[in-house]
């Protein structure tokens, strides 16, 4: 009678070319996930940015919501103070976020965060003229050098909302942003 079935070597091989594949596919999946991540955060800011000019051409003076001093978007719950948030203001124009992507680690208001769990950030101007303060988002700590000019004329209306990107980089390289509205 003759015995079927694997011999040791056999299924060694299968097994090599097994984890050959998967370490061929391990860092495919993830440089596709990153493009996911991005893709999310380009739509977001994309979305942030056209609800900023409708609320800017919505409210009684015709300005963006002031940014906050660490330049992030916040949102607070209704019984907290009144207007805490960016998001809060945008909110009563409908604009939808999940709020899933709060962190309620900290107290409110909470910021929004991006696929990579980094707060996104936000700078305008606040006269809408083009005039007031710098013409282009701070590094996301406030000190490091800004991104180049995303208003070249430096005379229309501003509001940039951006994400820090997969390396959460302050000089501006890898940022998710959108340049003109």
């Amino acid at each position: 009678m003759s015995r079927r079935g694997f011999t040791l070597i056999e299924l060694l091989v299968v097994m090599a070319i097994i984890a050959t594949l998967t370490a061929i596919l391990i860092p495919a999946i993830g440089l596709v996930r990153d493009k996911v991540r991005r893709s999310q955060a380009a739509g977001m800011v994309a979305a942030l940015h056209q609800a900023m000019f409708s609320y800017a051409a919505e409210e009684r003076r015709h300005r963006f919501p002031t940014a906050a001093a660490d330049l992030g978007l916040g949102w607070a719950p209704p019984e907290a103070a009144p207007a805490s948030g960016v998001l809060n203001l945008l909110e009563a124009q409908n604009f939808d976020f999940d709020r899933s992507a709060l962190d309620r680690s900290v107290a409110a208001p909470y910021p929004l965060l991006d696929p990579w769990r980094r707060p996104y950030r936000y700078q305008a101007d606040a006269d809408l003229l083009g005039t007031s303060g710098a013409q282009r988002p701070l590094g996301c700590d406030g000190v490091s050098p800004p991104l180049e000019a995303w208003n070249a004329a430096g005379v229309r209306p501003w509001a940039y909302i951006w994400s820090t990107g997969r390396d959460g980089s302050a000089d501006g390289r890898g940022w998710i942003y959108q340049r003109d509205h």
